[in-house]
């Protein structure tokens, strides 16, 4: 995808996630330790009846190592769904 200067690419793999409150804190992909700084789900989305229309609930997260990139947790476990360069 590519609008403008801004692209996304997608990967959906699973990762291993530290949570508080509900929100992601940490997680690993890749072998490496992402903190998050900065993470928002649309409150919208939240709700069971959208989440049987769209699917698992999607956060967009930003790390202190700079990656902006969207997370997707569902009964499996959590996802990195996708990143934005």
């Amino acid at each position: 995808m590519c609008l403008g200067d801004i692209m996304t690419k997608l990967y959906r793999q699973p990762i291993e996630v530290q949570t508080r409150d509900g929100l992601p804190v940490a997680f690993r992909w890749r072998r490496r330790w992402y903190q998050v700084t900065s993470c928002k789900v649309d409150e919208q989305m939240a709700s069971r009846f959208w989440r049987r229309l769209y699917g698992p609930l999607k956060y967009k997260c930003e790390t202190k190592q700079g990656m902006i990139c969207e997370l997707t947790q569902d009964e499996a476990g959590w996802v990195l769904e996708r990143v934005w360069d």
